[in-house]
């Protein structure tokens, strides 16, 4: 088979047709760069569906025009920006309806799926009871916790438990559907000095200091998280309130016509 070649994607991003197959990294976003602003990413995609699935899903959680949460996505004009035909466009958004971040309304269509004070507050619940279980285990057994850039990701495997790190993604695809990009605010994310002390504290064996240091971290986190949403959802309604269509991807940059151009070569079958 031949090697895929790499085309522009929409204003953002590119995808090739449904019948490409290509090596195992599946969709590997190599490269990000800013130009006029906006952000340009080189994909090296599986399916088109799947390919577009992703893009929207970024897009989702990064609280973009048109795609926040409670919005009614323009499939059309999705299918349009990304040079692809509708049924594509339903077949990612079916996807992404599987992973509860998009619903299906009849008469409407698809929505941006939204959450309620209330439901960030049993995530942050449930959060809170699996770092918990985390800490607690990875303490009892006296684990060292690597320094670097993935201290969260090995505390939750210092637990021992396998399950617990695909929970808390999970938990955290929520959290940033209800935040945003505030999800990465220095308030939101373990310091490096709270890093630092907790792996000290585990790897003493001392359970309790451990488990107070770490809730100490989940109030303040909570806290935070609760304002941040508080703030989105009223900017989010004074918004809706003057824009009832708002545009899902921004049209009137030169690129637009490479999407096209890209969606030509996918129905021709080029590539």
């Amino acid at each position: 088979m031949n090697t895929v070649q790499k085309i522009a994607l929409e204003p953002e991003k590119s995808v090739t047709s449904s019948n490409t197959v290509v090596d195992d990294t599946a969709l590997n976003f190599n490269k990000t760069i800013t130009d006029r602003g906006i952000r340009k990413e080189i994909v090296r995609p599986r399916m088109l569906c799947e390919a577009l699935a992703d893009s929207v899903r970024e897009r989702i959680l990064s609280h973009e025009p048109g795609l926040r949460p409670g919005s009614l996505i323009d499939e059309c004009r999705l299918a349009s920006c990304y040079g692809v035909a509708r049924s594509h466009v339903r077949d990612a958004l079916k996807i992404l309806a599987s992973e509860d971040l998009v619903e299906f309304r009849a008469r409407q269509g698809y929505i941006v799926a939204s959450l309620t004070r209330r439901d960030l507050v049993q995530i942050f619940d449930i959060l809170e009871s699996l770092e918990n279980l985390a800490v607690r285990r990875a303490a009892l057994a006296f684990m060292q916790i690597p320094e670097g850039q993935n201290f969260y990701c090995d505390l939750l495997g210092a637990a021992g438990d396998r399950h617990l790190l695909d929970l808390v993604s999970r938990l955290f695809i929520k959290l940033r559907l209800a935040l945003g990009q505030s999800f990465d605010a220095p308030e939101i994310l373990p310091s490096s000095t709270f890093q630092s002390s907790l792996r000290d504290l585990i790897a003493k064996g001392v359970v309790d200091k451990a488990l107070r240091l770490m809730a100490h971290y989940e109030i303040e986190r909570r806290d935070k998280g609760l304002a941040l949403f508080a703030e989105q959802t009223l900017s989010f309604d004074q918004g809706n309130a003057g824009q009832a269509h708002e545009a899902v991807l921004p049209q009137q940059f030169d690129e637009i016509d490479q999407i096209s151009d890209a969606g030509n070569i996918f129905r021709a079958g080029a590539i």
